[in-house]
């Protein structure tokens, strides 16, 4: 469920995006034209993502028109990148579409459909208040009958449909080491020793919430960025940062189905490098839902 670049995408935004490609050209002083055409299968609720020219780049803010009908097209920047994004639907196979985008005096034009809010345990992504996930960026402590080691955080619980069901868990009392969405390696070594990140009763290693980046709402989508440390518990001196991973977890808007996407990049955190050795599956995890048992 992961791979060697770190870049996790799920297989229907990778679908999605396949059938559909984009070209840009510098049409006017702060605009650009973006002509997308679909391939041999219709786009629906497809995300584009452009790379911004200079001068857009620089503006307060972005309009976006569709060049034919002129009607007003929901666009966002995406943080800390010299992008932008908008949806593509209804846009059969075979069809192409012109949209153009200029600078604006304001710094957003539609509310904020997509929201990122910090309750003061997790961030919540909403779409139009339909619940969608949650990150634990404080500890969740073990429930009653679960040991304490298992206590978490950095990971996604709960995770839901856009019927509301919920297809995550945490603590599930046969394998209470997974949680939700969840990313630790199993079979490593580092400094000569075994270090397992994801058997946490094993108490060899950790992985824990750090930090938070940004947290962005918008007409779009939603974002956070977190910072997680993996450490080794079995270092002769105590405790020691193995590697330094970047979660980027984006939510499009539109429910039929929910789009997530995460990306994970990890680095090391000292001088050390971390041998991740063969196993029969990688880091990334993802706990189904307790009912599913049975």
């Amino acid at each position: 469920m992961t791979n060697l670049t770190r870049r996790l995408y799920s297989a229907l935004l990778v679908a999605i995006m396949l059938v559909c490609f984009f070209r840009t050209t510098v049409s006017a002083a702060q605009a650009v034209t973006v002509r997308i055409a679909a391939g041999e299968r219709d786009c629906t609720a497809a995300p584009l993502i452009v790379e911004l020219p200079t001068d857009l780049v620089a503006a307060k803010g972005l309009v976006l028109t569709e060049q034919d009908s002129d009607a007003a097209i929901p666009v966002q920047r995406v943080p800390g990148r010299p992008q932008a994004v908008w949806s593509v639907s209804d846009l059969k196979a075979g069809q192409s579409r012109t949209y153009r985008l200029a600078a604006s005096d304001r710094e957003t034009q539609d509310d904020q459909h997509v929201t990122c809010r910090d309750d003061g345990q997790r961030l919540n992504i909403d779409i139009d208040g339909l619940p969608v996930l949650s990150y634990h960026h404080a500890v969740a402590s073990a429930p009653q009958g679960i040991a304490a080691v298992f206590a978490k955080s950095g990971h996604i619980h709960p995770l839901r449909t856009p019927s509301g069901r919920l297809v995550s868990d945490d603590f599930p009392p046969d394998h209470a080491h997974q949680h939700g969405g969840f990313f630790a390696w199993v079979n490593t070594t580092f400094e000569g020793r075994d270090v397992d990140f994801w058997n946490q009763a094993k108490r060899q290693g950790s992985v824990e919430h750090v930090r938070t980046l940004h947290a962005v709402s918008g007409p779009v989508f939603a974002e956070f960025a977190v910072v997680l440390r993996h450490s080794d518990l079995t270092a002769p001196d105590g405790p020691k940062p193995v590697l330094e991973e970047t979660w980027t977890v984006r939510v499009y808007r539109g429910k039929s189905p929910f789009l997530i996407d995460l990306e994970s990049e990890q680095r090391a955190a000292s001088d050390s490098p971390l041998i991740v050795n063969q196993y029969h599956y990688g880091g990334m995890g993802l706990r189904g839902a307790r009912p599913w048992l049975g």
